[in-house]
C-alpha cells in the first residue's frame, strides 16, 4: 500500500501546507474534525509522532478520523497505538469501515513482522461477527510471505478454498514470494503452471519470485535463472521487468550477454533447437 507524503498531502487537502512544527496546530484546531484531521495530516506528512501521542482520542470520533490512523499505524507497523484505535471502532456499526480497519491491523502486525498477531487476529474478527474476506487474507498472505513462511502462506491458501472464497492473482503471487524465501524453485514453477491452466495470466512478480528462489539456494541456481528471461519472452512479459534482480544474480555481464541473445532469436522455445542458453547462443550466431 503506498502511502507516500505526497500522496497524503493531495489525500488530505494539504497540498500547500507547510511542513515544519505541529505543535501550534494542536491547540487552536483539536476541536473540531477537520482541525483534527489537519493535525493529523501534517504529524503524518512529517512522521510526528509526539504528535500522534498527544491526539485526543474523544475529538478522533469520526469513521473518516479512525480509517486515516488506521492507514498510518499499518504503515508504521505500530500495533500497540492500532489497539486503541480498535478498541473504539469496536464500538460503531459500520460494518464496512470496521472491516477495512481491521484488515489493516493486520497489515500493522505484517510491518511489525507479528504473524502470530496477524494469524489470531483472523478469530477476532470473526468473534465481532466479521466476515473476512478476501483482501484479509491477502494481507494474511503477505505477512507470512514476509516472514519466509511458506507453510503457513500455503495453509492460508487452502483455508481461502475451505472458506469458499477464490484466491486472486495477488494471492498466488504472494505465496510465490513465500516460496522464493526458501528456494522452492519447483514450488513456484507448480504454482505458474496451475494458475496458466486455469486461465489466470501470470506478471513479472511470479518470475522475480523465480529469480529470488534460484538465489537462495545453496549453490545458487544460475543455470535455471537464466532460462527465466526466455519464459517471460514466450509470455510476452517484457524481459526488463526481471533484468536488475537477475543481474544481482548471474552478473551484469552475462545477463547483457542472455538480453543480445534474446534479441537475435525469434522462437526462443524452438524446440528443434532447444531452450538452454547454450542452444540459443548457437542459433543467435545463424
Amino acid at each position: 500500500m503506498g502511502f507516500g507524503g505526497d500522496s497524503l498531502r493531495v489525500s488530505y487537502g494539504l497540498q500547500g501546507a507547510p511542513r515544519g512544527d505541529n505543535s501550534g496546530l494542536i491547540g487552536n484546531n483539536m476541536t473540531s474534525h477537520s482541525g483534527f484531521m489537519d493535525v493529523l495530516g501534517h504529524a503524518a506528512l512529517q512522521g510526528d509522532a509526539d504528535t500522534f501521542q498527544s491526539i485526543d482520542w474523544a475529538t478522533a470520533r469520526s469513521t473518516e478520523s479512525c480509517v486515516a490512523l488506521a492507514k498510518l499505524y499499518a504503515r508504521k507497523g505500530d500495533v500497540l497505538a492500532f489497539e486503541k484505535l480498535l478498541a473504539q471502532m469496536e464500538k460503531a456499526d459500520d460494518a464496512e469501515s470496521q472491516m477495512l480497519i481491521h484488515n489493516y491491523y493486520i497489515h500493522a502486525c505484517s510491518q511489525a513482522g507479528d504473524v502470530a498477531g496477524a494469524k489470531n487476529h483472523i478469530q477476532r474478527m470473526e468473534f465481532l461477527g466479521l466476515k473476512p474476506d478476501l483482501m484479509t487474507f491477502n494481507t494474511l498472505l503477505n505477512t507470512y510471505a514476509s516472514a519466509g513462511d511458506a507453510d503457513g502462506a500455503e495453509r492460508c491458501i487452502i483455508d481461502l478454498a475451505r472458506r469458499g472464497i477464490a484466491p486472486n492473482i495477488v494471492s498466488f503471487a504472494t505465496l510465490c514470494k513465500a516460496l522464493a524465501r526458501q528456494g522452492k524453485v519447483e514450488q513456484i514453477e507448480d504454482v505458474i503452471h496451475m494458475i496458466e491452466a486455469i486461465g489466470m495470466e501470470t506478471n513479472e512478480y511470479f518470475f522475480a519470485s523465480l529469480v529470488s528462489a534460484c538465489g537462495v539456494r545453496s549453490p545458487p541456481d544460475l543455470a535455471r535463472a537464466e532460462l527465466i528471461l526466455p519464459e517471460l519472452v514466450l509470455r510476452g512479459i517484457r524481459p526488463g521487468s526481471i533484468r536488475k534482480l537477475l543481474g544481482k544474480l548471474v552478473g551484469e555481464v552475462r545477463m547483457a550477454k542472455l538480453f543480445h541473445i534474446l534479441s537475435k532469436v525469434s522462437d526462443p522455445f524452438d524446440a528443434a533447437g532447444g531452450c538452454t542458453v547454450e542452444a540459443l547462443d548457437a542459433r543467435s550466431m545463424k
